[in-house]
């Protein structure tokens, strides 16, 4: 179970990160949609759940070659796995808590900070909701 104070240290990470990388472009094996997550993990626990794959990569195509045909969906269910995160439903998320949205050019790491889901964008930082109109925006969730 992770307490309160680890759950709060999350919470204050995101943000934190959120507000640094907010108008900068996001750069491939720096910091895109994996590697956001991961640096707040970091950050939190001094563990990086994608220590495999950093520096591996710095562009696009390097990202897609080496995560092969499963892509950041087949690695986000690999680091869960490996990491013992508990799939949830999103609705049920708490701090520091990680999930897949769909994108237009396909699944993307985000990670929540109790009220909003952020991910990275090209151009920035991106934020949502668990759910718009009723209808689940989050593809798959886990606890940690």
């Amino acid at each position: 179970m992770i307490l309160a104070e680890t759950r709060a240290a999350y919470q204050t990470e995101i943000l934190r990160a959120a507000a640094d990388l907010a108008s900068k472009p996001m750069r491939y094996g720096v910091d895109d949609c994996l590697l956001f997550v991961a640096n707040i993990d970091v950050a939190v626990t001094g563990v990086d759940p994608a220590a495999d794959v950093r520096g591996r990569y710095d562009s696009k195509f390097g990202a897609l070659r080496l995560l092969g045909e499963g892509g950041v969906a087949a690695k986000a269910e690999a680091v869960a796995m490996a990491q013992g995160w508990t799939p949830i439903n999103p609705m049920d998320a708490r701090p520091g808590d990680r999930g897949l949205v769909t994108t237009p050019e396909g699944p993307a790491g985000v990670i929540f900070s109790g009220e909003f889901w952020f991910g990275r964008a090209d151009t920035g930082i991106t934020a949502f909701r668990t759910a718009f109109a009723g209808r689940p925006i989050i593809d798959r969730a886990w606890a940690l």
